[in-house]
């Protein structure tokens, strides 16, 4: 089963960035949490897949990407 509201640090491995981003992000609406106590934040998992799967690049998001031709110097 898996958890439906995660810890700030845990949302933060998950997306590969800071706890702060994380409390940055819910405040600016990018990220939807509670609180559960004072001072204690709780980010709601649906919120950070909905993240990941709105910020997907190439040809599983549905924009294949071209690949980048690198020019050769001689």
């Amino acid at each position: 089963m898996q958890k439906k509201l995660l810890r700030p640090d845990e949302a933060a491995r998950m997306l590969s960035v800071s706890r702060w981003t994380i409390y940055r992000w819910v405040g600016e609406g990018r990220l939807e949490g509670t609180r559960v106590g004072p001072g204690s934040l709780r980010v709601f998992a649906e919120s950070v897949d909905g993240l990941i799967q709105r910020n997907r690049v190439g040809e599983a998001a549905g924009s294949p990407l071209e690949p980048k031709r690198i020019p050769v110097m001689r």
